[in-house]
C-alpha cells in the first residue's frame, strides 16, 4: 500500500526487492491530493445514489390517472398588490379569496 508522505513530498511503496521511493513536488502532490478527493467524493456519491435505488420506491406519474397538482386559480380570484411604492408596476399576484381549508 503506497503511503503518502508530505513531510517529504515522497512515496514509499514495497517491492520484492526493496522499498521503492518515488519523489515529486509540492504542486504534483496537490495536484494528485485534489485528484484524489474528487475521485473518492464521486466514488462515495455513485454509492449512496445506489442506496438511495435500492430503498426509495419508484414514483412516475401515471398518464391514465389525473393529476395531483393543485387546481389553477383563475385571475378573477386574484389581485394585483405592489412590491415597493416607489416601483408601482413591480406588483405580484396573491389570491383573493381563500378557502375555509
Amino acid at each position: 500500500m503506497a503511503v503518502p508522505n508530505y513531510t517529504y513530498l515522497k512515496i514509499k511503496l514495497p517491492s520484492p526487492n526493496g522499498v521503492i521511493t518515488v519523489s515529486s513536488s509540492f504542486e504534483q502532490a496537490y495536484v494528485s491530493s485534489c485528484e484524489y478527493y474528487d475521485l473518492a467524493t464521486t466514488m462515495a456519491n455513485l454509492a449512496e445514489l445506489g442506496q438511495l435505488r435500492v430503498t426509495t420506491p419508484e414514483c412516475r406519474p401515471d398518464p391514465g390517472k389525473a393529476s395531483q397538482a393543485p387546481a389553477f386559480v383563475s385571475t378573477d380570484e386574484t389581485k394585483s398588490v405592489p412590491v415597493d411604492d416607489a416601483y408601482p408596476t413591480k406588483t405580484v399576484r396573491v389570491r383573493s379569496q381563500l378557502s375555509a381549508k
